[in-house]
């Protein structure tokens, strides 16, 4: 929370619920013996100041809008169920992209009583003031994006486990209300009657059915059938060890603003795992209630994986959802596309910009940009993109984490070494300290001074790993990190074995298959919502097998080699942004630089899931490893039996 406006907010604001009623302000005070502990003093004044008000507009508000609101009829919503921290924020903001739906925001949800009469002048009084992030992760907030209308139910009637972030020290009460088992009837009327109510306001504000998202839905179906029979379901699910360590840390983060009472002797894991339990023991109870054509599942691997075509699915497996004929499908799932891209692009990129049918996946840049223009335009020569300051200061674990390399390559007093891709040097200057002759090659003019200057009793030169040549072999070569640059490895592979002597030997370690998927995934996806194409991948990122098959085609023979998984953490909180500086120019450079800010926060956007936890970024990393050695023909040939 290192943004200015949460520290303010957690030491003056009035906690997560701003919205209540003097009346159901004091009734929640005396329910809970006014308990306060004095270091929340601040934040239960400051909300006390703030239901004086709220109760004024509320007044007027029922007055002006109230005949007209309970004269509303509700159209059967389309649930988005899951546990916290399992995607369904994500699937709600692309359902809620299709404009004939409807969501309630964040201003809406914390000013339930209000938001009729307040929100336009509100939102544009106190955006300045509103943190530009979630308090838990990095996703971007904003008064008009989607949020769970289990915030506006926790303020109209206390009928919720969120109102023990509250008072902590009462959870186990509060948390009976995640079910409503064992709750008395009146209690689940009050839950009914305050529900009903946020979404006829809604409905009376949009004219449109309701997408919701709240995960304490996913233990209510029986409930949200009794008062929506029609309503569809779309329920998604994560790996239940990355759901618990998130939503662990999320409870941990959002206590921390809302507590009005000491949360010391709250044990937060054993009550996460048994909220955990409670929520899907209803859920799996109660999910065959739901009509099969109401009811739809998925992962949200698989939904990270192909949004628009799971978002197509659901479409055609919810029958409320479905358009007749079919090209009328087509048509929202293409608008929810072109709705990603208009949020994120420039407005002259817009007006150039046409989307094809979704069925074939056609884009077409009408200025005339063809994938093969676009293809040529990637294999241009590129000019120096390295930043050896950025790579030093926020990249050294690419160097360091290939330091046990050089064990492998086991380096000996007066040999011959070359370091083929040494960077800024680090690394060419270990091997200096075996008392090996080491001669370090990069083709970045500004790595190589960098190295000459940081280690000037090191011989480094610029060239080519495609073409060089020395006028003395090595003993051994040496790579780290470098060969996933290259665009022809036979080319790179020949050179070094050129320049090895016989049973010379080689190890390398470099970007595996599969290696930054995630990470590339995500900057292909926005990258191309700003380009209308495809920028082909620069890297190579071979299987074992692959590479090996390259090396013994140029006698190098493998003795060596694994795979190795290594997620990497990404320093500071623009980890995931100077990553992309410092390895992505590739698509940078064709992004013009007022987009920028957009096009990372949208990179941002769809690699948090899976690439950030515990508020740090992490690479998924998989380097190949491999050591070879050098045949003589001679050694070949005896190999050889007829």
């Amino acid at each position: 929370m290192a943004d200015w406006r949460w520290n303010l907010l957690n030491a003056l604001g009035p906690g997560g619920y701003p919205g209540f009623l003097m009346s159901d302000w004091l009734r929640l005070l005396r329910d809970n013996r006014f308990s306060v502990s004095p270091s929340h003093l601040i934040r239960a004044t400051s909300a006390s100041a703030g239901v004086v008000a709220n109760s004024a507009i509320a007044c007027c508000e029922r007055m002006r809008f109230g005949a007209e609101v309970e004269k509303t009829e509700v159209r059967s919503p389309l649930f988005v169920l899951g546990h916290w921290r399992s995607g369904t924020t994500h699937l709600q903001k692309l359902l809620g992209m299709d404009e004939r739906f409807a969501f309630p925001n964040l201003y809406q949800v914390s000013w339930p009583h209000t938001f009729l009469s307040t929100e336009a002048a509100s939102t544009r009084l106190t955006r300045a003031f509103l943190p530009g992030t979630r308090p838990f992760d990095n996703v971007r907030q904003s008064w008009e994006m989607p949020n769970e209308d289990e915030l506006a139910i926790a303020t109209l009637t206390q009928r919720s486990p969120y109102v023990g972030g509250l008072f902590p020290q009462r959870c186990d009460h509060y948390d009976r209300y995640l079910t409503f088992r064992d709750v008395p009837s009146h209690e689940i009327d009050e839950w009914r009657s305050g529900f009903l109510h946020f979404l006829k306001k809604l409905t009376w504000k949009y004219q449109k059915p309701l997408v919701l998202k709240s995960p304490p839905h996913t233990a209510r179906i029986r409930l949200l059938l009794d008062v929506f029979p029609d309503a569809r379901f779309v329920h998604i699910h994560r790996n239940p060890y990355t759901v618990f360590q998130s939503t662990l840390h999320m409870v941990r983060r959002t206590f921390r603003l809302t507590q009005l009472q000491k949360s010391d002797s709250v044990n937060l894991e054993a009550r996460t795992l048994r909220v955990y339990r409670e929520m899907h023991d209803s859920f799996f109870e109660e999910r065959n209630l739901i009509p099969p054509d109401q009811f739809h599942e998925l992962s949200f691997a698989d939904l990270e994986q192909d949004p628009i075509g799971h978002v197509r699915r659901i479409y055609e497996a919810i029958s409320d959802c479905r358009t007749s004929p079919r090209r009328r499908l087509d048509s929202r799932i293409t608008w929810i596309r072109w709705r990603a891209i208009e949020r994120t692009s420039s407005p002259n990129f817009r007006q150039s910009f046409a989307v094809g049918s979704i069925l074939s996946g056609c884009v077409v840049l009408t200025n005339g940009n063809t994938r093969q223009q676009a293809n040529a335009m990637a294999n241009e020569p590129q000019n120096d993109q390295w930043e050896p300051g950025l790579y030093d200061g926020k990249h050294s674990f690419v160097w360091k984490l290939g330091a046990s390399v050089i064990e492998l390559l086991a380096p000996q007093p007066g040999e011959r070494i070359l370091d083929l891709g040494c960077g800024t040097g680090q690394l060419t200057a270990q091997i200096a300290e075996t008392k090996a002759t080491v001669v370090g090659l990069d083709n970045s003019p500004a790595m190589i001074d960098e190295a000459r200057r940081l280690y000037p009793d090191v011989e480094f030169q610029l060239g080519d790993a495609h073409d060089f040549e020395f006028d003395e072999p090595f003993d051994g070569v040496f790579s780290n990190a470098a060969l996933h640059w290259i665009k022809e490895p036979s080319k790179v592979v020949e050179c070094i074995s050129r320049s090895l002597k016989a049973n010379g030997r080689l190890a390398v370690e470099f970007g595996g298959q599969g290696n930054v998927r995630y990470l590339t995934q995500a900057i292909e996806t926005a990258s191309r919502s700003f380009l209308g194409h495809l920028l082909p991948n620069s890297w190579y990122f071979p299987s074992i097998a692959e590479f090996g098959s390259v090396l013994e085609q140029h006698e190098l023979e493998v003795t060596q080699a694994a795979m190795i998984a290594r997620p990497t953490p990404l320093e500071g909180d623009d980890g995931l942004r100077n990553w992309v500086r410092m390895f992505g120019q590739h698509w940078l450079k064709q992004i013009p630089t007022e987009n920028h800010a957009a096009f990372f926060e949208q990179v941002e956007e769809i690699a948090r899931p899976n690439r950030f936890r515990d508020s740090v970024w992490y690479a998924d990393y998989r380097r190949i490893r491999v050591v070879a050695g050098k045949l003589l023909s001679k050694q070949l040939e005896g190999n050889v039996t007829l």
